[in-house]
């Protein structure tokens, strides 16, 4: 009985395995976010990045049906083999742009990034690796930005969108995450904010920026597990081990107090994280309401809106096999051009577009699985 179990798991296994390589590679290019003020929050991700300011024909994201009152930002990040960029987009003539104000609004009131507290979206955020983490850190605790940590780092930018810097410091103490730890509004959410470095800030010397290699982009997740297997269906990613097991680094975010997924787009690659707490604040906005009003402006208009600029962008060499996919299951999407639009259950946007350059680069990622800070 357990023998034949174990070979149909097997079999299950192989058959996704078959069923993942009929799709072509995808190669991770992009973050984009809608943000009332791009200009502003591409500024401050150049400076604690040392990443280079872009000009809007240079941005590799396509905007449909932005109006003429579209303001764009972007910062190309170098890493070793390659680059990846970071995009800002506010069209404040698009359907839901007040929602996008609202929404920053909300989650610029939310975050504390006292020690003692997380707010679930907290876990929407992107993420580098670098590694020199006290240089970066140093930064920020002179020029008096919050940042909360665990291990790695997490600060805001202006829009309420958080940024993890993983690595290894010296210069601040941390704990682990704590999924079981309950947060309320009412209680963290009124901590207030102290910094955590163990030495003296203004001895801190200031050294060069490492280089920022990007890790992952984590997404809030009404239901984590449906996210992830949406993914795993039509998009080409594999499982990762997310490390939530007792004694592990994310323990008890395996559905005991949180349900986390981790997949990967090519192996010790570019990750995608979909987060579902269960016993942290939502602080001003719920999650679940809130993908159901993107995912009500998606269909409204053809994802084609205000929130539009919300997406991470992959290069493929073709993306017809990922259209007859969609197509055949009846999904929403935008195709033109040689690039395709779709919408993850989370309303999180997917761009694949066609680029015959996407194998000069190398692949995005951590590369060093055996830290525990990865």
């Amino acid at each position: 009985q357990s023998f034949r179990a174990n070979m149909l798991v097997a079999i299950a296994f192989l058959a996704c395995l078959v069923a993942a390589d009929t799709k072509p590679q995808m190669n991770y290019r992009f973050t984009s976010f809608s943000t009332p003020d791009p200009v502003a929050s591409a500024a401050m991700l150049a400076k604690y990045t040392d990443g280079g300011l872009l000009l809007p024909s240079e941005m590799l994201a396509e905007y449909a049906g932005a109006s003429a009152k579209t303001v764009t930002a972007g910062v190309r990040l170098p890493y070793e083999g390659g680059s990846s960029d970071m995009y800002f987009f506010w069209d404040p003539l698009a359907p839901g742009a007040d929602d996008v104000v609202n929404f920053s609004e909300a989650l610029e009131k939310s975050h504390t990034y006292s020690q003692d507290d997380w707010d679930w979206w907290q876990d929407w955020h992107f993420a580098y690796y670098v590694s020199d983490l006290d240089a970066v850190a140093t930064r920020l605790f002179k020029d008096g930005v919050k940042f909360v940590n665990r291990g790695s780092l997490y600060y805001m930018l202006p829009g309420g969108l958080t940024v993890q810097v993983l690595g290894s410091a010296s210069i601040y103490w941390s704990e682990k995450f704590l999924f079981c730890r309950r947060t309320t509004d009412d209680t963290t959410g009124r901590m207030p904010y102290y910094t955590t470095n163990v030495t003296d800030i203004d001895a801190l010397p200031i050294t060069p920026l490492p280089l920022f290699r990007p890790s992952h982009q984590s997404l809030a997740a009404s239901d984590a597990p449906s996210a992830a297997a949406w993914t795993l269906k039509f998009l080409s990613f594999a499982a990762v081990d997310t490390l939530a097991k007792p004694g592990q680094t994310h323990e008890y975010a395996d559905g005991t107090c949180a349900d986390i997924e981790w997949l990967e787009v090519s192996p010790n690659g570019w990750e995608v994280h979909y987060i579902q707490q269960y016993v942290k604040r939502e602080g001003l906005v719920r999650v679940a309401p809130h993908e159901a009003l993107v995912n009500g402006l998606h269909a409204r208009h053809n994802l084609t809106h205000a929130y539009s600029g919300m997406r991470v962008g992959f290069s493929v060499s073709s993306i017809t096999p990922f259209a007859e996919a969609f197509a055949a299951a009846g999904q929403q999407m935008l195709t033109s051009n040689g690039r395709l639009l779709v919408s993850a259950p989370t309303g999180q946007l997917f761009e694949l577009f066609e680029d015959s350059a996407e194998n000069t680069l190398a692949a995005p990622g951590c590369g060093k699985k055996d830290d525990i800070h990865c």
